[in-house]
Parts: structure tokens; sequence; C-alpha cells
């Protein structure tokens, strides 16, 4: 990894693999009920994790070479990364899990984050349709696919991406900030004029990772699950006493995060992680703590057996090729089509 890409703002794994890794003393344990036909991801215990991969730009990274005992991170995040990006980099997360000591690839199980976007709003007044929702869409499938068929037992964090506009537009508060908002390589889009093309695009980017979810393409599975973090939906300003914009969260350039950033929105991810599929925060309350589970096994959506019984068929009849979603896809559907009328006809 470059030395840029160290050095820029991490903060998933600081949290994450802490919180994993000291579950116990930290949190009562209780496993008594666990039983070996729970191990899918269904009922992926917390404790069963032991490598967290990031995938995406620089507010996706994690701080690299933070190994705990049993737990280790590959992190693959670069700063400004594009989606278009994320193919390549899970690929190479890929080998670099594969190659990790005293770790049982097929068998120990994985979480992967992922989060990016930002810097494609940024893109998107310059190239609308290099930049669209659709085609935002298409490589975070084309990612998703890779891992499903490339890293056994995955548990991957899609993380709704937030629209940098929402910080810059405070920065005109802070007399830190104002010089950096003269450099025009920060956002190409910052314009007034432009900005809420951005703002719309955002939006989309969103609805656009719900939609692929409830596809439930990704359903049906007993190793492989995508869980939508929101947390990032309705992102606003943390604020003072007072109601300033709090840059403490902040570095000195004002958009790269501090240590007390780090902390809350890696706080944002593992409590939203805690918290049901249909009941997740779509902001981020900057005044919570870190949460012990109240169940020992992390939130997914609830098996399905209709998409498990389409997706026994499809690989029935077809071996999946990951250099080729888009085909993948429409095999798939064919397959079920005679699934699904078995189920309506019941």
């Amino acid at each position: 990894m470059k030395q840029s890409a160290v050095l820029s703002t991490f903060f998933f794994v600081v949290i994450i693999l802490p919180a994993l890794a000291f579950l116990g003393p930290i949190c009562p344990k209780d496993y008594s009920n666990y039983k070996a036909e729970y191990d899918t991801v269904y009922r992926l215990y917390y404790d069963k994790v032991k490598v967290v991969g990031t995938l995406g730009d620089e507010y996706a990274s994690g701080y690299n070479g933070i190994f705990l005992v049993d737990y280790g991170s590959v992190n693959m995040g670069k700063t400004n990364a594009l989606s278009r990006d994320l193919p390549k980099q899970a690929k190479a997360l890929i080998d670099g899990i594969r190659k990790m000591k005293n770790l049982n690839f097929k068998k120990d199980w994985k979480i992967v984050n992922i989060l990016v976007g930002s810097h494609d709003l940024c893109e998107a007044c310059r190239s609308p349709h290099r930049y669209s929702a659709h085609r935002f869409r298409d490589h975070i499938a084309e990612t998703l696919d890779i891992l499903l068929h490339g890293l056994p037992r995955t548990l991957v964090n899609l993380i709704e991406p937030f629209d940098l506009n929402v910080i810059r537009d405070q920065m005109y508060a802070e007399q830190r900030c104002r010089s950096h908002l003269r450099a025009k390589e920060l956002c190409p889009c910052q314009t007034n004029y432009l900005k809420q093309h951005v703002v719309s695009y955002a939006s989309q980017y969103s609805h656009a990772l719900r939609d692929l979810i409830d596809t439930k393409i990704y359903d049906g599975y007993t190793e492989f699950a995508v869980v939508l973090q929101p947390f990032f939906r309705d992102f606003a300003m943390p604020r003072t006493s007072i109601g300033a914009p709090d840059f403490s969260y902040f570095a000195s350039d004002c958009l790269q995060l501090s240590k007390k950033g780090q902390t809350a929105f890696g706080t944002a991810l593992w409590n939203s992680m805690l918290e049901p599929v249909n009941s997740k925060p779509t902001s981020i309350d900057f005044t919570q703590t870190f949460r012990c589970p109240q169940e020992m096994y992390i939130h997914t959506r609830l098996f399905n057996k209709t998409a498990y019984a389409i997706r026994k068929a499809a690989m029935a009849t077809t071996t999946a090729k990951t250099s080729d979603g888009n085909s993948l896809r429409i095999k798939y559907y064919l397959a079920a089509i005679p699934v699904l009328v078995m189920f309506i006809s019941l």
C-alpha cells in the first residue's frame, strides 16, 4: 500500500478489529447455545470473525498492519478511489487474505467493509454518463460477484456513500478551512450551479445500492451475505454546544478525519451492525458510544428459502464465472423460472 494511503484517514478497522478482538473482556459472552449447524452467515457470531478487509476510498481504509491475536486486516482502500477501482481492489484483497499466515482460507469467517462513491460524486458533473448511478451500481455488483465466488465465508458491509459537499458547505464557517476550499482538486463539482447536480446523484447512488440488494440476488447463500449499512444516508455535520460546525472531528485539512472522527465513524458502523436490517440508523449520532451486542450474532437479511432453492437450481445448471457478472445474472434468472413456477403453484 502506498504511503499516502497509509497516512490517509483510516477508521473502520481501528474500531471493528479491537471490538471483535476484545469483545470478551468488554462484553459478556454466552455461547452455551452455539451449535455447529448455526455456523452459517445467518448465525455468524462476532467471535467467529477472523479477518476484516476494506475496499473503497480513504474513508473506507483502516490502519495497515493492525493485527491482533487470531485477527487480521487486509486493507485495499486508496485515496481518491472511484467505484470502478473496486473490482481490482477485490481481487487484490482475496490474494492478500489467501496469503495470511495461520488462516484457514476456506473455513475462517471474514468481514469486508465497502465504502466508495464520494469521489465519483465529485466527478459526476464532468461526465454524467460515466459516473451515472447505473454505472455505480454495475461496479458494485461486479465487486460483490468477485467476493462471492472468490472469498469463502464472507459477510459484506455495503456502506451507503455520503456527499462530501455536506462537509465542504460548512468549511466557509471555519477560518482554517477556507484556504482548502480554493483547491479545485478537492471536488471539481463544487460550484453552486453544479452542487444540486451532485446532491441528486448522491441520492441516486444510495437508491442504486438499495435496489441492488432488494433484487435478493445475494440472498440464499449460507456462507455469503451482503448487508446495507445506511448511516451516511442522512449525514449531517456534527455541531458544537453553540450550534457551530464542530471541526474537531476532522484533521487540519477539514476533510480527513481526526482520531475523534475516526472513533465516531467507526462506532457508527459497529453499532449499525448490531441493529436488525430494517431498523438501522440512517444518520450518525455523534454522542453514541460503543455498544455491546444484545445477540451474539451479526444481523443480516433473514434466510430466504426461495432464494436458496433458486440459487441451488442455478448452480446445478451453470458454472458461475466471476469475470462475467452480467452473464451470471442472466443464467441465474433463467434457472430461477422453473423454481418460481413450482413455488407459485404450491
